[in-house]
Formats: C-alpha cells, structure tokens, sequence
C-alpha cells in the first residue's frame, strides 16, 4: 500500500486552503450561481497544478497542530485577501449604477442580485452585467489564475504575513470603490444636474408649470439617453481601471511575502 508522506500531504492541505478561498471569493468563479461541486472542482484542479511549484519553495511544515492550524489559517485569509482584491472594481462599478439610478428616479426600482442575493437598482445591475463580460473578454479569469500562481513566487507555502502596509493598502483600495463609483458614474451626473438647473428656471420662469410631473419623465430620458451615449465607452474605462487594479493586486501579493 503506498503512504502519502505527512509533508505532501500537509502541503497539498494548505495550498487547497489558499485555493478555495480565493475561487469563494473572486470574480465569476466565486458566485452563488456556480455548483459548489464546480467550485470544490476547481479548486483541487488548481492544487494538482501548483503543488509543485509551492512544494518547492514551502516552508517547513511543522507536525504541532496548533501551529498547523495557524498555517491553515493564514492561507485561507491569503486567498480571501486576494479575491477580495479582484472584486473592489466590481463593487465600484455597481455603485456607480446605484448612483446613477438614484439620480434618474430609479431609487425605488430594484432587482434582486441572484450573484449577491441582495436588491439592487436596475443601473446597478446593468453596469455589473457588462463589467463581467468585459471582464472576460480582456482575460480577467486567466489573471486571478496566475496572480494566484505568482503569489506561490512571493508567499512561501505556510509562510508570509500581514505588516501594518498592508491594512493601509487595502485601505486605499476599500476607500476607491467611491473613486471608481464617481468616474464611472460623473458624465451622468453633470448632465443630470444640468437638467436640475434647467427644470429650475423653467419653474422661475413658468411658475404655473408643474415641475415635478415634467421633471421626473425628463430626467428618466435624458439619463437612459446619456446612459446609451456614455456605455460605448465603457469598456475603455473599465479597461483602464481594472489593469490599475492589477497593478494593486500585484502589490499586495508582494507586501504579504515581504
């Protein structure tokens, strides 16, 4: 009978931690829609792949099972880190729906998320939906794999750490779903803000008008309006914003092995 050495076997352990916490979390993969069988698939998958690599430069594995556990936990917060990294973009393009949707009189008009189980408004979603495809139209998927291969080069099996860098880089990154939510969502909001002024006038001028019944349809064309002019551009910026990301990712893989 052949016998798994305790070191293979602890090594394929914590690589398999660091793997499905990362395909939990990260675009596409990690969604509520996908099997968990597909999932727990994937993630083995991946350690077959990778042992070698990370077997290669682990660290020595200790037999204590506190200290084995603590190894254990420390992949799986790894993996969530950087899925989580990989998912800021997102949340900023759907606030930037959010926003949106609020500004043109779809604040109360909501769907529910079957990705994230939550409501959220119709520009919301429309944003996300073409931010995934985008997203796998420029290889995203593929990125994530080999950021997380690339990590194995940086983060030693069963080692790296979590300096005081690190919580001021996620941070940052936590603090710029607002940033990518205002650019993504800023030509909207000044043509809508136009038309505030000019519904205002209009009421000045006009007293008898009424401009809440003239004003809400109006904005409702003129943002879908400005919504189909502005959404060819779309995957440039979302282009750009998403390889700065990349960048980030990159970072925070190499501040954890530092």
């Amino acid at each position: 009978m052949y016998y798994v050495p305790y070191e293979d076997f602890a090594a394929a352990v914590l690589i398999l931690a660091r793997m499905t916490a990362l395909v939990v979390v990260m675009p596409i993969f990690g969604y509520r829609t996908i099997p968990v069988q597909a999932k727990v698939g994937l993630s083995v998958l991946l350690t077959i792949i990778i042992f070698p690599l990370a077997k290669m430069g682990a660290t020595p594995i200790s037999t204590q099972p506190i200290e084995l556990i603590i190894m254990f936990l420390r992949e799986i917060i790894i993996g969530l880190i950087l899925g989580f990294a990989a998912t800021i973009v997102f949340y900023g393009v759907q606030m930037a729906g959010q926003i949106v949707g609020i500004q043109i009189g779809f604040g109360i008009i909501n769907v529910i998320d079957p990705v994230s189980d939550v409501q959220i408004s119709l520009i919301g979603q429309l944003n996300y939906l073409i931010a995934l495809l985008i997203f796998l139209c420029l290889d995203g998927h593929m990125f994530l794999i080999r950021a997380l291969v690339m990590s194995y080069e940086y983060i030693s099996l069963g080692g790296g750490g979590f300096p005081a860098g690190l919580v001021g880089k996620m941070s940052v990154m936590t603090g710029a779903i607002f940033d990518v939510a205002l650019r993504i969502a800023a030509p909207i909001m000044v043509t809508l803000f136009i038309t505030d002024v000019v519904l205002g006038f209009m009421a000045r001028v006009a007293p008898q008008m009424n401009v809440f019944l003239v004003g809400f349809p109006l904005k409702i064309v003129v943002g879908l309006l400005v919504i189909t002019l502005v959404i060819s551009y779309f995957p440039y910026i979302f282009g750009k914003l998403y390889q700065l990301y990349q960048e980030e990712i990159v970072q925070i893989i190499r501040i954890i092995g530092h």
